[in-house]
């Protein structure tokens, strides 16, 4: 089994993800609104981004889960049109940092459609990248 890397979250990136919609509601991202740590997907390669996230945590294996990032990409390379990675974003409740556990290979991670729970994402989030750097 392959090691899942950890990376901090900041505050600004989780709230552009978790403030933008009910908890746990699909929304749209964009790219550049990803988390600074997982901005290096080549932009090809990106068919649809999705995030969902809530202020109340739920236990997971992974810890207290507040959030989650689906990045599906083209599988060019690969007998099914779409690879899926999937990111956790955890709270730690010693610091109150959120960390992001990924990417992790779910049973989506091979895909050949999107599946239907994404079929009707409208919002579309964008943060001001200025913004968190100034603040980081």
């Amino acid at each position: 089994m392959r090691k899942i890397r950890t990376k901090k979250v900041t505050n600004e990136e989780y709230d552009a993800i978790v403030k933008a919609a009910e908890p746990w509601t699909i929304l749209g991202v964009e790219k550049d609104s990803l988390p600074q740590c997982i901005q290096g997907y080549p932009p090809e390669k990106i068919h649809m981004i999705a995030a969902s996230g809530s202020v109340i945590p739920i236990d997971t294996e992974y810890g207290k889960e507040v959030g989650g990032i689906d990045v599906f990409r083209n599988a060019e390379d690969d007998p099914v049109n779409f690879n899926k990675d999937h990111y956790v974003i955890v709270l730690d409740s010693r610091t109150n940092e959120k960390r992001l556990f990924g990417p992790i290979r779910d049973s989506e991670h091979w895909i050949d459609s999107i599946p239907s729970r994404f079929d009707d994402i409208e919002v579309i989030i964008r943060i001001n990248r200025d913004d968190c750097q100034k603040k980081q």
